[in-house]
């Protein structure tokens, strides 16, 4: 039986701003009013749900629009904890493969990166089906990241909903 938008609300309490479930009910040893879920090897959290293992993004996604995602969910900032609807978009795999870090060993921060040359500077980047896109650079680390995640921001908002472009 696949869980509901009804049965997920009878057993937990979710909060779009913090991104946790709270237990409603007591299950097991599991208490009301206690933060439900659990992490799994892959960075996210895990709920169970009447004895199934859910991802806790993708009951958040059931829980605000009372559908299942139609594909994957993408963390917009590639933290797998953090379960605030804001951060969470339904994408294409392909849409969600974007937003990988760039595995640069020089990175300081995933997609920004200190270039030495020429007095040095911070430099924003993400690959966007299979071209890279930077962002600019800047001598001040912080405003490299602002670049780089307004750049990401505009490219993902100016797609459909779980959509990517060919």
């Amino acid at each position: 039986m696949e869980i509901t938008q009804a049965r997920l609300k009878e057993l937990f309490i979710y909060d779009p701003e913090t991104g946790h479930f709270t237990r409603r009910v007591k299950v097991s040893n599991q208490h009301a009013g206690t933060i439900a879920g659990g992490s799994n090897n892959s960075g996210y959290v895990m709920l169970r749900i009447d004895g199934k293992r859910c991802m806790a993004h993708r009951a958040a996604w059931l829980y605000m629009t009372g559908e299942w995602p139609v594909n994957e969910i993408d963390h917009i900032n590639r933290n797998g904890f953090d379960n605030r609807f804001a951060n969470l978009r339904d994408v294409t795999h392909l849409a969600n493969l974007h937003n990988r870090s760039s595995g640069k060993a020089e990175a300081a921060e995933p997609h920004v990166y200190w270039d030495g040359r020429k007095g040095g500077r911070w430099w924003g980047c993400f690959t966007f089906c299979g071209k890279s896109h930077y962002t600019g650079s800047s001598r001040d680390k912080a405003t490299a990241q602002k670049m780089l995640q307004d750049k990401v921001t505009a490219f993902y908002t100016a797609l459909p909903p779980g959509q990517s472009p060919s």
